[in-house]
């Protein structure tokens, strides 16, 4: 049996009742996974390969990295290599013109391409260098360029027409619902278009999309579910294709379906305020704050002077930020100006509030920008300079003073108690009431009060239903 049977040495230091080796050895090993996120990455030199992602993210994120398209940094100052002695090259940015799949990374300083990062058919010559480790011979790139396209057979080329065909929005869709029929694609559509008016009111409203039980026999389904079933109620032609009558597997109505709706709403606003902004100098405005799910969110302002001379504010998006530490901060920035193809050295202003994270001369937000671009002037917000004003001064006066200590103390009294509250509104009401009728205050006519309705049967609420009905009309016809 023996010669069946290889045996390992025992080190002589070990006792007899000790583990095998080669198990010792195999529990020494620290198997790394890589940190998947479902976040873009701007910068190409740290995407992680699409390979590693999960398989059923893999097509949700070519999708997503498609609709932002490659990353070209506008008004970035390239770096110069050398390449011997006296001779000096760097990126050109005229090269985005000539090859659109070109990208470039600020943090590698290297060029990438967008096309066989989605879709690598295999390393053939040069797609590493595209894709993993980055392209940096300025002297013969032009050639290396050409030379990576290849003819009809390369593998760049392979993945230039897996994009068309991404592209191919009919082809997509004949995809999803297996049958490539204009009948059910009409159905489709009309699914469609209903979740995205359904989608486009209650973003414009500002409520909630989804309840707590989202069951077919619930009451109370949320905002999003009871919309679409009002709207079947409506509309005897949506009613055919919409809920049951529709296949199982297509009712457009799944949560995920509307966030990439919003998604696409999102993106598409966004690119209007960056097309509005186009090559112009902006402040960037920053604040930082915990929301009810308990997430530190970092909101984003640009402002701006648009080609009219008017000075412009626009929101751009609320970023997540696992902690609010000025690193943190500034390399979420660096993210966002990536993603978006801005270049820090456009900035001509920054204003925040005067944390020391944000404010501080050597370590805050403020220093770290200031690092990499001396242009960008810090301004400390009138707003939180206006607040702390307030504050110090309502401390230094004793009836101010009190008097925010009383209003809490009689709200939270009034409020706990409907018959202190009825009392309290009565009293207002004896007061008001005679001032109305001698004209001396204005009942603000057009704002939905109890003294304004006029008409027969009118009520508060039937005319706030009547309000959201027409704007509800105005928002379908769109």
């Amino acid at each position: 049996m023996d010669k069946f049977v290889i045996r390992l040495k025992r080190n002589p230091n070990e006792s007899s009742s000790g583990s095998n080796p080669v198990e010792q050895e195999s529990d020494k090993r620290v198997r790394v996974e890589p940190e998947i996120s479902d976040e873009l990455i701007g910068d190409p030199g740290k995407r992680i390969p699409i390979d590693l992602y999960p398989f059923n993210m893999r097509d949700s994120m070519r999708r997503r990295y498609l609709a932002k398209g490659p990353s070209q940094p506008s008004g970035h100052n390239f770096p110069m290599s050398d390449f011997g002695k006296g001779n000096r090259r760097k990126f050109q940015y005229k090269w985005f013109e000539k090859f659109p799949w070109l990208e470039y990374s600020v943090s590698k300083d290297a060029a990438f391409c967008l096309h066989c990062y989605l879709f690598a058919s295999g390393n053939k010559f040069g797609d590493s260098a595209f894709t993993q480790i980055g392209f940096k011979n300025w002297k013969k790139a032009l050639a290396c360029f050409v030379l990576h396209e290849g003819g009809a057979s390369s593998s760049h080329h392979y993945a230039k027409n897996k994009i068309d065909q991404y592209k191919n929005q009919r082809g997509n869709v004949d995809h999803m619902i297996v049958a490539k029929c204009s009948v059910r694609e009409a159905e489709y559509r009309i699914r469609l278009t209903v979740v995205v008016h359904v989608i486009r009111y209650l973003l414009e409203a500002g409520v909630a999309f989804r309840g707590h039980d989202e069951l077919e026999s619930s009451t109370r389904p949320g905002n999003f579910l009871l919309l679409v079933k009002w709207y079947c109620m409506r509309d005897e032609g949506v009613r055919k294709v919409m809920k049951l009558n529709a296949p199982g597997n297509n009712q457009l109505t799944c949560h995920t379906i509307q966030t990439e709706i919003i998604e696409a709403c999102a993106l598409e606003t966004k690119k209007i305020i960056l097309n509005e902004i186009g090559d112009k100098f902006f402040t960037v405005l920053i604040d930082e704050a915990r929301d009810c799910s308990v997430k530190e969110k970092m909101a984003v302002v640009w402002r701006f002077v648009n080609d009219h001379g008017e000075v412009i504010e626009r929101f751009l998006r609320l970023v997540h930020v696992r902690e609010t530490s000025a690193q943190c901060l500034k390399k979420t920035l660096d993210a966002f100006f990536a993603v978006n193809r801005l270049s820090i050295t456009r900035v001509r202003g920054q204003g925040y509030d005067g944390a020391s994270n944000m404010s501080s001369q050597f370590h805050g937000l403020k220093a770290l920008i200031l690092n990499e671009n001396k242009h960008a002037h810090y301004i400390h917000c009138y707003a939180h300079q206006l607040q702390l004003v307030v504050v110090a001064a309502a401390r230094d006066c004793r009836p101010v003073s009190d008097f925010f200590d009383y209003v809490p103390i009689i709200v939270n009294i009034v409020g706990v108690s409907c018959k202190r509250k009825n009392a309290l509104l009565q009293l207002h009401h004896e007061k008001v009431v005679p001032r109305i009728e001698n004209n001396e205050i204005s009942t603000g006519k057009g704002k939905n009060q109890e003294i304004n309705l006029t008409r027969p049967g009118d009520t508060r609420w039937g005319s706030h239903y009547r309000t959201i009905n027409r704007h509800y009309k105005k928002f379908v016809l769109l």
